[in-house]
């Protein structure tokens, strides 16, 4: 009975990219006997073959140093399948068409990073989470927020790899945050009533290496030096240990921080941290259901209406999720109930994946609010 060695290119496609790159390398792996299982099995017994000579014994807490390969696969895949279990063909196919139907815009664009793009230090691979065959590549990880000053300056906030500046439309990039107490940013605003920076820290984004802030500092001179906002008179700060998705200004200068627990407004007579919307009081337990995700004054308002978005993705704590409107210059808001038309799309097994809506009554008759919601 012949046997048929896979091809490389066949072997990238057994189970993920990572397992089929070992594969493709060593030679792992059968396209099936004329009598045995072909294709898909084939793939899915080299794939459990090879778990069982290269894998380690996993633990029951599934330490990283376990060899629990299973576990590794199963992560990897994960996250390119999410929030579905599987990607189906009819799925991409479906992708296929709407990509062919979004708009195109014309202009010219010029390459600037046009080094090697395979950046992983080739004497360490990590023992568990290995990013092995993918490379560290030139990105700059988790850009949390971006930021332009009146001169041209760019500024671009990282998740926990602080501030970096241009000054040259991005050719290279210089930190400036690196000597304060956190590095993790979650929001970066200009001021337009003096034209300072303004630091929200703490990244906001969900997930287990997210780290909290130690509140919102700003800078008047480019960068150079920054200076945290809103201590009260013993130095203790409400922003302390929150995550910042937003910064937003009034016309006269008043600060607002849309945070993980609240949100909060500066007056700029006080230069104290308001409370102005938490709806689950101080002490959020349990927590998540009163993140501010969004804030905004509405332009030619003079300051006077303000609109928040309060949003948990779930499953629990989505009591308090909606639109938050202001009319008395930020200092109170009530929920909004809204009118209009949403749609939304549905991945495998019925899951909802995103809507949209046209958000009425939050400024004046006839105009219109767009809201995008990133659901489950």
């Amino acid at each position: 009975m012949q046997h048929h060695r896979i091809r490389p290119w066949r072997a990238v496609l057994v189970g993920s990219i990572a397992l089929g790159t070992v594969f493709s390398v060593t030679g792992v792996g059968l396209a099936g006997t004329l009598g045995g299982p072909r294709g898909a099995g084939a793939r899915q017994h080299a794939r459990n073959a090879y778990l069982r000579t290269h894998g380690g014994t996993p633990t029951n807490k599934h330490t990283p140093d376990d060899g629990d390969l299973a576990d590794q696969f199963a992560q990897y895949d994960a996250e390119r399948t999410a929030p579905a279990g599987v990607v189906s063909g009819g799925a991409l196919a479906s992708a296929v068409q709407q990509a062919a139907a979004l708009p195109k815009t014309g202009g010219s664009w010029q390459e600037f990073t046009n080094k090697p793009y395979n950046a992983e230090p080739s004497n360490y691979t990590d023992p568990f989470w290995s990013n092995i065959g993918a490379g560290f590549s030139l990105v700059g990880g988790r850009t949390t927020a971006l930021a332009t000053t009146r001169d041209g300056t760019w500024f671009a906030g990282t998740a926990d790899g602080g501030i970096w500046r241009s000054t040259d439309q991005g050719q290279h990039w210089t930190p400036i945050f690196d000597s304060m107490p956190t590095l993790s940013i979650g929001a970066l605003a200009v001021d337009p009533a003096d034209g300072s920076l303004w630091v929200g820290t703490g990244e906001a984004n969900t997930s287990q290496d997210s780290y909290a802030g130690t509140g919102v500092y700003r800078s008047a001179n480019g960068g150079r030096t920054f200076q945290r906002v809103g201590d009260d008179s013993s130095g203790d700060n409400p922003l302390v240990s929150h995550t910042v998705f937003r910064i937003a200004f009034d016309p006269s200068g008043d600060a607002y921080a849309a945070t993980n627990n609240g949100l909060f407004r500066l007056a700029v007579s006080s230069g104290q941290w308001t409370a102005v919307l938490e709806p689950a009081g101080p002490n959020d337990n349990p927590p998540y259901d009163q993140q501010v995700t969004d804030v905004a004054v509405v332009p030619g308002s003079a300051g006077q209406v303000v609109i928040a978005a309060i949003g948990w993705h779930g499953p629990g704590n989505t009591q308090n999720n909606g639109f938050y409107q202001s009319t008395d210059g930020g200092l109170t808001f009530s929920q909004q109930a809204l009118r209009g038309r949403s749609v939304a799309g549905r991945a495998g097994g019925g899951r909802r994946v995103g809507a949209a809506g046209h958000i009425r009554g939050l400024r004046k008759p006839g105009q219109r609010h767009r809201a995008m919601d990133k659901d489950r």
